[in-house]
């Protein structure tokens, strides 16, 4: 598995390894980029503000922490990734032999991984699937993320050519491969893998041969396919609006339109555990009753550590010294209640239903409601990525047919596809059956409909159960 990095700008004036590969330096340097940064950064619950904070007060005591979070943007894609990608396969593929080839290929490298690249969509706007060979002539899929994925032509229909890199370290070196992807007139297809190599760990800015590298020693450098009619990869993006280069063909994350809301939410949860923290019973005494740490000169520390029970007191009334005990009241349900404000502002910036996230107060963390009926926001947030997705799978079983055909991986064959997914079954079955039974008696839907959409049948598994109700 190659190690996938940021595409990053060496620096200087040299001509980077990008440009070598015909990437626009307005692809690279972009806002687009900065902002996938972003949301990757905030994935990992590493955003900029979750950095140790330093303050000094004016009485020279100082304290040091990283801010506290809750992680909300991993936790709310990977809920909207469970309510897409259910417990059952969504796929069925149907047909003769080459059906069967791409219904285990679907089964063996896509469907296990499917809700995964879906959190991983939902929080960065888009995945690549990308399917390729093995060594042992197998069909396998890659998933490649926005980090290492760069649009080079695209037109109304999507992305047509694009640059997916790698990278892998051997010996001193690290190598960079470009992998290139390009439509060309006369439905042919070029497909390039440039090599590249640095010391150390730093990108790659000297070209070197694929066989330099064991994994990369069958690649071809360059091979240009016939009859090609769409691009051998498929982009999966989320079916938000980009509004932060409408330009770009890339899509962008579900809490996009939410970063501050997230961060102040954040924010309010390190208030609400520093509160607790800060709270707690603590004793004053007086100087007599301590040893003062000091420094190399000498000179007494004064230091402040909010886990600190015991601290010394600075003055007592009457000069006389003593013990006294500190319990400050809390202010929880403050908290709190700003707490949940910010949660329901984000869940309904991110399209779920206000109240779908709450703090809940009997186990201190993050609990998810699911609220799934056809009228209900989320419903239709989920519907939405629900129809990218099926589209982004469609568009695989075509490249996994195209590979199919160039490689002889499966007899020549047609097929068909079906899905079924949870949340359109939200309402019981027989509310949906007796909806269905209804508009079939008031001729509002055929009886072939009926079977696909209701039952979930695929259409020639339908036209069957129709044929064999015909002739009783």
């Amino acid at each position: 598995m190659e190690r996938l990095n940021y595409l990053r700008l060496p620096d200087g004036g040299k001509k980077n390894i990008y440009e070598e590969a015909g990437v626009p330096g307005a692809v690279l340097d972009s806002s687009m980029r900065e902002a996938q940064r972003l949301w990757l950064d905030m994935y990992l619950d590493r955003p900029f503000w979750k950095k140790t904070v330093h303050a000094d007060g004016m009485s020279g005591l100082s304290c040091a922490g990283a801010l506290y979070g809750l992680n909300l943007p991993a936790i709310m894609a990977e809920e909207l990734a469970r309510l897409v990608v259910g417990e059952q396969a969504p796929l069925h593929v149907e047909g003769g032999t080459r059906a069967r080839f791409l219904q285990g290929f679907m089964r063996r490298s896509v469907l296990p991984a499917l809700r995964r690249q879906v959190a991983y969509c939902a929080a960065l706007g888009g995945v690549v699937f990308k399917p390729y060979l093995d060594a042992n002539n197998m069909l396998q899929m890659s998933f490649v993320l926005p980090e290492n994925f760069l649009p080079l032509d695209f037109d109304n229909a999507g992305i047509t050519g694009a640059v997916m890199t790698g990278s892998r370290r051997q010996g001193k070196h690290t190598y960079t491969r470009l992998e290139i992807h390009r439509m060309l007139p006369g439905n042919k297809y070029l497909v390039q893998n440039r090599l590249f190599r640095s010391e150390g760990a730093g990108l790659g800015t000297e070209e070197a041969p694929l066989s330099e590298v064991a994994d990369y020693a069958g690649l071809r450098r360059e091979v240009v396919l016939e009859n090609i009619k769409r691009p051998l990869f498929v982009y999966f993006k989320m079916p938000n609006a980009n509004h932060i280069d409408p330009q770009s063909p890339l899509g962008v994350s579900l809490f996009s339109r939410c970063v501050d809301v997230m961060r102040q939410a954040d924010i309010t949860f390190d208030a609400l555990i520093n509160e607790i923290e800060l709270g707690e019973r603590r004793i004053f005494i007086g100087d007599s009753m301590v040893k003062l740490r000091r420094d190399k000169e000498g000179n007494p520390i004064a230091s402040f550590n909010k886990r600190d029970r015991v601290f010394r007191q600075l003055q007592f009334d009457g000069g006389k010294e003593g013990v006294i005990h500190d319990a400050p009241p809390l202010r929880i349900a403050e908290l709190r209640l700003a707490l949940q404000t910010q949660l329901d502002l984000a869940a309904s910036a991110l399209g779920f239903t206000q109240g779908s996230f709450s703090f809940d107060e009997r186990r201190g963390n993050m609990t998810a409601t699911q609220v799934v009926n056809e009228n209900s926001k989320l419903f239709r947030t989920v519907r939405d990525v629900e129809n990218s997705l099926q589209n982004a799978l469609e568009q695989t079983l075509e490249v996994a047919d195209i590979f199919a055909d160039l490689y002889g991986l499966a007899p020549k064959g047609g097929y068909s596809s079906s899905f079924l997914w949870e949340a359109r079954l939200s309402e019981s079955r027989s509310q949906l059956t007796g909806r269905g039974i209804e508009k079939v008696a008031a001729g509002l839907m055929s009886p072939l409909r009926f079977l696909i959409e209701v039952e979930g049948m695929s259409e020639a598994a339908a036209k069957r159960e129709l044929g064999f109700i015909n002739q009783k």
